[in-house]
């Protein structure tokens, strides 16, 4: 890498620095920050937005030669530091997941697990899940053992009362908040659920899922988690991406 090209990459790490803390900065190497990144590292007692009040800053330079003697000086934990902050302000990266086999398609903000549950009766439910601290975002599908190729709208009406139902059963001190009759894609019937219910850690919680039929597959796509959480607009974004691919 040329100086001139060096150069612009420090005052990027410092322009970054400023929005983090304000006030002195500290001029950072290209070459530490991607260290960091690999190793995901954090220190104890860190809060997004802010460093710790014993984190020492280095003096703004003056000149280019000084800012990279101050680089290379950088401990490669402050790096740490900001690349985790560097995080929080943009918010997470919301990256498109495709499922060929479940014809689907919806954005998660990270990378899920995909996981199978056999749920009884010869019932057989695909998920993919993002777990991030208490709060989850899932889609769920599952073929269900109905005779025929084609429901009734009698028995899909009933098939979607039962996954209401079957969620309020689920959890404790459940409550129904809202629901509302929707069509996916202007032909497939479903519900839009939220509902309330106990954490184990004894504060409330709440779920909104979106659950609906394409045939006889049954789909939820949810959000579940604190209140403050799934009331917050990255529900939207999760739930609003999902989209059919046939």
């Amino acid at each position: 890498m040329d100086s001139g090209s060096g150069f612009v990459q420090e005052r990027r790490y410092a322009a970054l620095t400023d929005a983090l803390g304000g006030g002195e900065t500290t001029v950072i190497s290209a070459g530490e920050s991607r260290g960091a990144e690999r190793r995901g590292g954090r220190l104890p007692g860190w809060k997004a937005g802010r460093f710790p009040n014993n984190v020492g800053r280095l003096p703004r330079t003056t000149s280019r030669n000084e800012r990279g003697n101050a680089a290379m000086r950088t401990p490669k934990w402050l790096v740490a530091l900001v690349v985790p902050a560097l995080v929080c302000l943009l918010g997470a990266e919301w990256q498109t997941y495709l499922s060929k086999p479940g014809s689907y398609k919806v954005k998660f903000p990270g990378k899920p697990k995909e996981m199978d549950s056999d749920a009884g009766m010869g019932i057989k439910m695909k998920m993919a899940i993002l777990e991030q601290d208490n709060n989850a975002y899932a889609v769920i599908y599952a073929d269900l053992p109905f005779p025929g190729d084609e429901l009734p709208p009698e028995v899909v009406e009933a098939a979607l009362d039962g996954a209401r139902q079957g969620a309020l059963g689920s959890q404790k001190n459940s409550k129904l908040i809202s629901e509302k009759k929707i069509k996916v894609d202007g032909k497939h019937s479903g519900r839009d659920i939220v509902m309330a219910f106990d954490l184990p850690d004894g504060n409330r919680g709440r779920v909104r899922v979106k659950v609906f039929l394409v045939g006889k597959t049954l789909y939820q796509v949810m959000v579940a988690g604190s209140e403050d959480f799934v009331k917050g607009k990255d529900t939207d974004t999760f739930i609003d991406s999902f989209t059919l691919t046939k």
